[in-house]
């Protein structure tokens, strides 16, 4: 079968066009119930619902809720954790980009959402929190730690890989 040149060099540039940008579309996401107790004796605090996780106890009123990102490269990350907070309550997540000995750490700012603790007010908002600033080496890992209060919910968490 006779295949023209000129066919078959712009199937194969197609192909190599397709195959360089799906490699380099580099966001993804999952929902808040990847995360998990970073204590297992507040793991019963936990409450999973609809993909998302929140913490449902009022004692102890703060959980941190550790959520382990894969990553395809080195270098810097952005991570958006997408929360709710409870009535007279906040959030507050970090991210960390580590290196595989654990001996190195690069870390965004810590991000804050919602309303002091023990605050009278009330209510629940949705917060979006935009955390820059860590850098994951060659053969290293990222992560998200969430301070959860009572009744907040961490619903999705978004990343470059």
């Amino acid at each position: 079968m006779y295949v023209n040149p000129r066919v078959w060099r712009t199937t194969l540039a197609v192909c190599l066009a397709v195959g360089t940008f799906a490699g380099l579309a580099s966001a993804r996401s999952a929902g808040g119930h990847i995360g998990r107790a970073a204590q297992p004796s507040q793991a019963s605090c936990l409450s999973p619902w609809y993909g998302t996780l929140g913490n449902s106890c009022s004692s102890p009123s703060q959980i941190e809720i550790d959520l382990p990102l894969p990553v395809d490269s080195a270098g810097n990350k952005n991570v958006t954790v997408s929360l709710t907070t409870g009535p007279g309550n906040g959030t507050y997540c970090q991210a960390f980009g580590l290196d595989k000995d654990t001996t190195t750490v690069w870390s965004s700012i810590n991000v804050v959402a919602g309303y002091p603790p023990g605050s009278t007010t009330t209510g629940t908002n949705r917060y979006d929190l935009a955390l820059t600033g860590a850098y994951v080496p060659s053969n290293g890992y990222l992560y998200t730690a969430c301070q959860v209060w009572y009744q907040a919910r961490i619903s999705a968490v978004t990343w470059t890989s």
